[in-house]
C-alpha cells in the first residue's frame, strides 16, 4: 500500500541479504521504522533514524543514540486491542515534522 502510494520511485528491498539492505539503509540521510530488526540495524549505520514504539516499552527496548529519534505511543490494553489503535496517536505530520528537523542538519 505504501508502496503504490509512493508511486515509481518506490524501492521495496525483498529480494536483498542483510548485509546489503545494511549498505542501503548507510545511504539514506533518515531511515523511519517501528520497532524491528531493521530500525534496531540502523543504528549501526550512518543513517538518523526515527523509530516507532507501541506497544513494546521504548524506554526498555529502543536503539540509543545521538541520531535516534523515538516516537513512542502507551497501549493500555495490550490483548484487547491487538490492532494497536494506541498507534494511531503518532501521525504522519509528527514524523514529517521530525524529518524536516533533520533535514537541514
Amino acid at each position: 500500500e505504501i508502496k503504490d502510494k509512493i508511486g515509481a520511485g518506490a524501492f521495496l528491498a525483498t529480494d536483498m541479504s542483510l548485509k546489503q539492505v545494511a549498505a542501503l539503509i548507510d545511504r539514506c540521510q533518515i531511515f523511519a521504522a517501528s520497532d524491528s530488526g531493521l530500525g534496531h540495524m540502523a543504528t549501526a549505520t550512518q543513517a538518523n533514524l526515527i523509530i516507532i514504539f507501541g506497544p513494546s516499552e521504548a524506554r526498555l527496548y529502543a536503539p540509543k543514540g545521538s541520531k535516534v529519534k523515538v516516537f513512542e505511543e502507551k497501549c493500555r490494553h495490550l490483548y484487547q486491542d491487538r490492532i494497536h489503535t494506541c498507534l494511531r496517536k503518532i501521525t504522519p505530520e509528527m514524523v514529517f515534522d521530525e524529518i524536516k528537523r533533520i533535514l537541514p542538519r
